[in-house]
């Protein structure tokens, strides 16, 4: 987990991108810490994140701000339209 400053309504705040490799994440300390903005892996090529729905929902409980974002592993056009498709089909529970 990398934590950055980021600029969110002209003031700085503490934003982590997480992925499955965090393995268990406290969102409750994270918020304590000062964290407000989480970016969760959703998910790589045609798999969802084994951790994505425990993390989002772990994230919009305690308040976070979350964003996602989705590692594409496509050779052509066709792959590129079934990643993308893939990626809507989980976050769209969470728009």
């Amino acid at each position: 987990m990398r934590t950055v400053n980021l600029q969110y309504e002209g003031k700085a705040v503490l934003a982590c991108d997480i992925s499955y490799w965090q393995g268990s994440v406290d969102f409750k300390k994270m918020y304590a810490a000062g964290i407000r903005i989480v970016i969760i892996r959703a998910g790589y090529g045609r798999t969802q994140d084994k951790n994505f729905v425990s993390y989002i929902n772990g994230a919009l409980a305690v308040g976070l701000m979350v964003g996602v974002y989705w590692f594409m592993y496509a050779l052509n056009a066709q792959e590129a339209v079934a990643n993308a498709r893939k990626c809507a089909e989980v976050i769209l529970p969470y728009k």
